[in-house]
């Protein structure tokens, strides 16, 4: 367990864990086996496999800001950053392997887990019961939105909130907790544009199960957060469902 958790420290993890793969093996295989992605063609594998590495370069930023703000001279980490940053380039993707090991250095790796010390403890770790809670939720989100009852413009709006918790819960990895908190903003805002017709249903299991899920990904994103606490949008969304519910 790192002494503090944060961009840097989660990023060390991803990195540290990627010797094992064979410097042959192309390097979008690699990516797919190590984010867990589960898509079954290339196309669909390549698409995801960005995603995750746009977070990724995306929180190296954050260790760069960080960094910056706390005053280390560049010299002692930009090295790193910049050379984790053409690891995580999605330009690599069709090549080999070896094309990316070279850029994990038992040096860069120490330069990082460095910062990661250097770096503010941000939040708790969400443990895995609580992300498979999350993901048992949905898959029953997702089921009662595919039921023949459900209008399309509802089922839609549903089905789009299973994609967005699902995301937040594979990038959480990559990102903390800020990955749910994100995807509770944006539900917050459809919610807040379709409130009409999540009212016109709201007695439904749809909505409900919308609700519960939504509910659970506050309490765990606000339970895991040390910093930004008058900041929390994890409970609005379900709130919001609540209000609806209640009129």
């Amino acid at each position: 367990m790192p002494k503090h958790i944060n961009s840097a420290s989660r990023l060390h993890g991803l990195f540290s864990l990627l010797h094992s793969h064979s410097e042959q093996t192309q390097v979008l295989s690699c990516w797919v086996q190590s984010f867990g992605i589960s898509e079954s063609t290339p196309k669909r594998q390549a698409i995801e496999v960005a995603r995750r590495l746009e977070s990724v370069n995306r929180e190296l930023g954050l260790v760069r800001i960080g960094m910056n703000q706390a005053t280390y001279s560049p010299s002692l980490y930009e090295n790193a950053l910049s050379a984790f940053e053409e690891a995580a380039s999605p330009m690599l993707l069709p090549a080999t392997w070896n094309n990316v090991r070279q850029y994990l250095t038992p040096q860069n790796l120490l330069s990082l887990e460095f910062c990661s010390e250097i770096l503010p403890n941000e939040e708790s770790v969400i443990s895995s019961e609580e992300l498979s809670e999350i993901l048992g939720l949905v898959s029953e989100l997702r089921n009662a939105a595919q039921s023949e009852n459900v209008p399309p413009s509802l089922q839609a709006l549903l089905l789009h909130h299973v994609e967005l918790i699902e995301r937040a819960v594979a990038a959480y990895p990559i990102t903390g907790v800020k990955a749910l908190r994100e995807a509770a903003q944006t539900g917050l805002g459809e919610l807040i544009e379709s409130k009409e017709a999540v009212a016109e249903h709201s007695n439904t299991a749809e909505v409900s199960k919308l609700a519960e899920a939504w509910k659970k990904v506050g309490e765990v994103a606000d339970g895991a957060l040390r910093v930004d606490k008058l900041v929390q949008v994890g409970h609005k969304a379900w709130n919001l469902i609540e209000t609806i519910w209640n009129k």
